[in-house]
């Protein structure tokens, strides 16, 4: 039995060189599609008997050209990924650490939101990061600027607004300042500008510079009675643009009128800014690093754009977060119906400066509608203006301070509608196994609820999770601006009537009582009080004076918690007893948690698990925060503690396995160190760092894993609860340097659990951890600047470009991700090979390889395997694994390929075109015929095999045509045809998503044909 055979040699074919495809497209219907995720899809509906030398060519061309396109969207994505990395700096990652999230996991989009949000709250506390610039190459700089002063100036500039000092933004800083003439723009430069719109960019600037020379010359003269006529309308326009009518402005417009220049408001305006202009190297290098730390490329920053978006909604933060009734009364007395952030701004300026409130002038609170309807949507406000929500309203034109409050908490409603809906989608969709959707807000909501029966019905009830939602959140700030004291008065509530204690209780007590502080003129500490040591606090100058006679006499050590416990239960009348000193103790650390960890996305799970977040006791609630935590992979973290333990010098042997077995006691197996709490409780021992270290190491070496459970003692339950939440507000201050600094100062081992949990928040110094940040950066701006074909692979799978999903696609790419996972075992290669017969056995397959995971924290404290190096590799075979899998889930699935001397990988799709047809993708690399990318395509009664390869061209011919004529005599096909290429490149060919499953047929063809391939 013959096979068909047709060999063609294009790569060295001036017009194909560099051409790599195999894909045939569709003549009868649009089967390509092109962008980042852009992929050519094969239709290859052609006629195999007219298929000729040119025609095969032409395919190639038109594939090609579409390649090229996607390999651009893939340079540019990547251009973006590494531009996003350098405006991370090294405080920005320490930030981002504190906050829970993990770098290495974000998405280009949460990055983007975090230093936004970052830049705000920089903004709020008009705090900058300046580190040590000993280091920094600034000769680049130095060299464009003429001095090692200026360029000095120049890089304080850069990190002034937080952009870090790479190679790369020195670089775009010096080459942006070398096309700089020091000095105002010309006339003529400015007239050339305004007339051609080009915003003043250093390489618009450049461009008019060089085209507006002899611009001037071409002026038309005026005469006298002409200016007269046009006068009183040169007057008006610079009237309407709310310009002085001067000199100035009037010579303006008449050179525009000279010119050819329109005479508009706009026009006038955008002049007066460029008059503003003085190119000197420390005022424009400071404008290009704020456009540059706001996103923009260097030669792309408009010298006249203000980039204090930050600034501005930090102010609108603090306004916000200041505003009281009075201020919403007398704002609402002043300016109607438009009473906007300013507007509340202004009118507490005034009573702040001695001038009575609207109240106060009254002698009695006056509940007016339009008082309490302001107030309500201000609380509203205080809620959703996050960051985020801040930036969005922000680039969308609204002037957060200017417009009406009506307008900016519609705005900021529908915003955040908008994203709870997508979240509670997204949860949906996981609980559905269904596919995450791509829409927004509602729109994706409706998408999910369409593949559930019976769901017709349901918006109405996502709405109402909404609102519970909206509703927890508002309680939960009334908390944390609320006097702690409120703890003391709660507890007493509940000592009297045995009331729930819940989120809902605490926060309308907590609203009473702050406004009675308010109104009394008294300061307080509120529940939610952070300690910033860059701004000066300190737990242990806050511990008062007055306390410590009491606990000396109650036996008790004189902690921050211990002294703020006695002072909430002096000023509430309850006797200052060491249980009632525990309890509120207990209560306070539990609302620290719920304040730090109850976030939107948060808050719509605990709904949804069917948990009311407001009426629930709070016991309840924290323990589901506990134990939603406590799951979490904190591998990349425990990778960045032992980074920087690496790089903290003066930490013997002994300190380094005493605090890597300290951070995984607080960070990783929490649930451990509360057992052996409950331990130490049961026994009546000293809660010491060292009776507890002895009691989880113990517990650790020899199994034992008995929790506390129902049948513990409520007070012992309390007090475990009490330090569990302890260790998760000291989490993110547990670092080399803070655990350093507490022992060298007193022994850890001597330090009760609360003193050393208090000692380390105060050690912590989060300019000093971002020095240690910075070098790490490095190491992760290394990894976003993967090959093109990574994240053009990333993206056409649909996974997210993360700094672990492109490690592992790299993996997969260069094809050592087998070779990483099995090591030389190749007998569980040979299981995944020879499970392709069917859908299921092979799903099952790759999914199995769960079992190949590595335990990327070990448990033990030995050195060698505590290593950075040991922990980092342990966690890459672990992506890779679990992007294997994720892949395997869409049908786009990597298989072992052996080799003599290795495991590789194969790239292998397939899509059904019906019962038994469909087609086959296939992509490795080939001993003797370097890359090759194969399709296959099956009908009832033909197998054609369309091969392309980077090597020799007989040599790949001759295997395919011995596969296909196995193929033909196993499966009966009456026609098959082989049509074989060589190239420079190749590329793997994809397919558009279908339902339709594949049948066994075809996966058993695949198998048979990869088995005589290789």
């Amino acid at each position: 039995m013959s096979v068909d055979l047709t060999i063609y040699k294009t790569g060295n074919n001036v017009d194909t060189a560099n051409r790599a495809s195999i894909n045939i497209k569709n003549n009868n219907e649009k089967t390509q599609k092109t962008g980042f995720d852009g992929v050519i899809v094969s239709g290859m509906e052609v006629d195999t008997k007219k298929l000729d030398k040119n025609t095969y060519t032409s395919l190639i061309k038109q594939a090609d050209d579409v390649k090229s396109q996607i390999m651009q969207s893939a340079s540019d994505a990547k251009a973006n990924l590494k531009a996003l990395f350098n405006r991370l700096s090294g405080a920005d990652a320490v930030k981002i650490d504190e906050d829970g999230f993990n770098l290495n996991d974000a998405t280009p989009d949460d990055c983007v939101n975090i230093i936004e949000r970052i830049k705000i709250e920089l903004a709020a506390h008009c705090d900058t990061y300046t580190g040590d610039m000993s280091g920094i190459d600034v000769s680049k700089i130095e060299k464009v600027v003429g001095s090692a002063g200026m360029a000095q100036q120049v890089a304080a500039n850069m990190q002034d607004t937080g952009l870090p000092l790479t190679d790369d933004n020195i670089s775009d800083m010096a080459e942006s300042l070398s096309g700089m003439e020091n000095g105002s723009l010309s006339e003529d430069t400015k007239n050339y500008l305004v007339k051609n719109n080009m915003q003043p960019t250093i390489k618009n600037i450049q461009i008019a510079q060089a085209a507006s020379k002899g611009f001037g010359d071409k002026m038309q003269t005026l005469s006298r009675q002409e200016l007269e006529q046009l006068m009183p309308q040169i007057k008006e326009i610079i009237g309407k643009a709310k310009l002085e009518v001067n000199d100035n402005n009037i010579n303006n417009a008449i050179t525009f009128i000279s010119q050819d220049i329109p005479v508009t408001e706009q026009n006038l305006v955008y002049k007066n800014q460029l008059d503003m202009i003085n190119l000197d190297y420390d005022e424009t290098s400071l404008k290009i690093a704020q456009g540059m730390a706001d996103g923009s490329k260097a030669e792309e920053v408009s010298l006249i754009k203000d980039y204090d978006s930050a600034v501005v909604i930090a102010d609108a933060i603090d306004i916000v977060k200041n505003a009281d009734y009075d201020a919403v009364a007398r704002a609402t007395d002043m300016y109607g119906d438009n009473v906007s952030i300013k507007s509340i701004e202004e009118a507490m300026a005034q009573y702040n400066i001695g001038n009575k409130s609207v109240a106060q002038e009254q002698g009695v609170v006056q509940n007016k509608p339009e008082y309490e309807d302001n107030y309500k949507k201000l609380l509203e406000i205080q809620i959703l203006l996050t960051p985020q929500a801040g930036m969005h309203i922000y680039n969308n034109g609204i002037d957060i301070l200017s417009v009406s409050i009506d307008t900016l908490h519609e705005n900021l409603l529908a915003y955040d509608q908008e994203k709870a809906m997508e979240q509670i989608a997204i949860q949906l969709a996981d609980d559905i196994d269904s596919q995450v959707p791509t829409d927004t807000g509602a729109a994706a909501l409706s998408n999910v609820l369409a593949d559930v029966n019976g769901t017709d019905n349901k918006t109405a009830d996502f709405i109402s999770m909404y609102q519970l939602s909206l509703a927890t959140r508002r309680a939960i700030r009334n908390i944390s601006y609320a006097p702690d004291e409120v703890i003391g008065a709660v507890y007493k509530e509940n000592m009297q009537s045995q009331a729930v204690i819940n989120i809902a209780g605490f926060s309308e007590m907590g609203s009473s009582l702050r406004e009675r502080f308010r109104q009394a003129g008294n300061s307080y500490e509120a529940v939610g009080t952070k300690v910033r040591k860059d701004l000066g606090d300190s737990l242990k100058n806050a511990v008062e004076a007055s306390s410590e006679s009491i606990l000396s006499q109650l036996g008790m050590e004189n902690t921050k918690a211990n002294s703020d416990a006695v002072r909430i239960l002096s000023y509430n009348n309850i006797d200052i007893t060491k249980n009632n000193i525990e309890q509120i103790k207990q209560i306070k650390e539990s609302l620290n948690t719920l304040i730090e960890q109850m976030n939107p996305e948060t808050v719509l799970n605990m709904i949804k698990d069917n948990i009311n977040p407001l009426t629930s006791d709070i016991e309840s609630v924290n323990d589901y925060l506990i134990n939603k935590n406590k799951d979490s992979d904190n591998t990349d973290k425990f990778s960045r503690f032992l980074y920087k333990l690496d790089k903290t010098g003066g930490i013997s042997e002994e300190e380094r396995r005493q605090f890597i077995g300290i951070y995984k006691m607080i960070n990783i197996y929490t649930k451990d160190a509360g057992n052996a709490i409950g331990a130490l409780v049961k026994q009546g021992a000293d809660i010491t760092m060292e009776n507890l270290c002895r009691a989880y190491d113990s517990r650790k070496q020899y199994g034992m894993d008995n929790s506390v459970g129902d049948d513990t003692d409520i007070a012992m339950a309390g007090q475990v609860r009490y330090y569990l939440n302890l260790f998760d507000n000291t989490a993110s201050s547990v670092t080399p340097l803070t655990l350093k600094e507490v022992n060298s100062e007193k022994s850890i081992n001597t330090r009760t659990v609360e003193n050393f949990c208090e000692s380390v928040q105060d050690a912590y110094d989060a300019a000093a951890e971002a020095e240690y940040m910075d070098a790490y950066m490095e190491v992760v701006r290394a990894v976003s600047a993967a090959d093109d074909e990574v994240l053009h692979q990333l993206e056409q799978a649909e996974q997210p470009v993360t700094i672990n999903n492109i490690e592992a696609m790299q993996e997969l790419v260069s094809g050592s991700a087998y070779g990483r996972i099995f090591g030389a075992d190749r007998n569980k290669a040979e299981k995944i090979i020879d499970s392709m017969s069917d859908e299921k056995s092979l799903r099952e397959a790759i999914e199995s390889l769960d079992d190949e995971k590595s335990e990327s924290i070990p448990q033990s404290a030995e050195a060698d395997i505590n290593s950075y190096d040991f922990v980092r590799q342990a966690a890459l075979k672990n992506n890779i694994i679990d992007l294997v899998k994720n892949l395997n889930r869409q049908r786009d699935y990597r298989i072992p390929v052996l080799s003599d001397d290795k495991i590789g990988v194969m790239k292998l799709t397939m899509i059904s075109d019906g019962s038994e047809s469909g087609r086959i993708s296939i992509r490795c690399d080939n001993e003797s015929c370097g890359e090759v990318s194969i399709e296959l395509k099956v009908t009832d009664d033909t197998f054609d095999v369309f091969g392309v390869c980077t090597g020799e061209n007989n040599d790949f011919a001759g295997l395919l045509q011995n596969a296909a004529e196995k193929i033909k005599e196993e499966f009966n096909f009456e026609k098959t045809n082989v049509y074989a290429n060589s190239n420079d490149k190749v590329t793997d060919i994809t397919y558009e998503k279908s339902e339709s499953q594949p049948s066994s047929k075809l996966y058993r063809i695949a198998k048979s044909f990869i088995s005589d391939l290789m």
